[in-house]
């Protein structure tokens, strides 16, 4: 595990926007959860059947917040995230090509949210010596038991950096 302690540090200081791919979720309730107790966080989640077992998911944990808006209403979304963001009273989980794809594709939601807040976007990612992949648009991935896992929150970006350059920052694990 790399980073965690500078997500902390940085969600002391300001609005966070942590952001991961799609297929990438599973671990991350794992890793986030030591950080559950000391601070708390935000998910967006579709308004779809999946979207509700994930919701209330994310609801179980000690300061896990859930903001639902259908995959149509990207404004309200949006809107959403930047209110969030500006009360700066969790860190938002955000996967930029979600939820229904085109997979590896950042969408300009993210970067917009940081240039209106000044949030800094922390990229999540793993990779796993064994996992299985699942034949939804994604290819979700499940780690299987007793596999090796790096998992790597990476440098800060703010709302400058290119959609570009945010993908590339969470293809580098």
């Amino acid at each position: 595990m790399i980073g965690l302690d500078q997500l902390e540090e940085l969600a002391q200081k300001g609005p966070v926007i942590l952001m991961l791919w799609h297929n990438r979720l599973c671990p991350l309730a794992h890793i986030l959860y030591p950080l559950s107790s000391k601070r708390d966080f935000s998910a967006f989640v579709s308004k779809s059947k999946d979207g509700e077992i994930l919701s209330q998911f994310v609801l179980s944990y000690k300061g896990g917040k859930v903001i639902r808006v259908a995959h149509n209403q990207k404004n309200a979304a949006l809107k959403a995230m930047v209110e969030t963001l500006r009360k700066n009273e969790a860190i938002v989980m955000i996967t930029p090509d979600g939820p229904r794809g085109p997979v590896y594709k950042v969408k300009p939601g993210v970067k917009f949210a940081a240039e209106e807040t000044g949030a800094k976007i922390i990229p999540f990612n793993w990779k796993g010596d064994k996992y299985w992949e699942l034949k939804s648009w994604d290819g979700f991935r499940i780690p299987k038991p007793f596999s090796r896992i790096e998992a790597a929150f990476g440098e800060p970006l703010t709302g400058d950096a290119s959609l570009d350059k945010l993908k590339a920052s969470l293809d580098t694990l």
